[in-house]
């Protein structure tokens, strides 16, 4: 878990600004979206929109950087605990 933690943390300085702040904030920090939506001047559906977007990025990002493979639903079966 320790090194999945530290693969995410390596793969978000790769992402847009927008993916990194929505996605600490929210999945990260735990912030509500709603809080989140208010803060930027978002409606909620925006921001829904806007994190599943930043999440299916993070998630292209773990696969090309961390080797992480995803089971059918969706989730994490394995990944490589050290790469570049």
């Amino acid at each position: 878990m320790e090194s999945l933690v530290d693969c995410i943390e390596r793969a978000l300085p790769h992402l847009e600004p927008q993916d990194r702040d929505i996605l600490r904030r929210c999945d990260l920090e735990g912030r509500r979206q709603a809080d989140y939506a208010d803060d930027h001047g978002l409606g909620l559906p925006a921001t829904k929109a806007r994190l599943r977007r930043a999440r299916q990025r993070l998630r292209k990002r773990l696969i090309a950087q961390c080797g992480i493979v995803f089971d059918e639903q969706g989730g994490i079966c394995c990944h490589r605990a050290h790469q570049g």
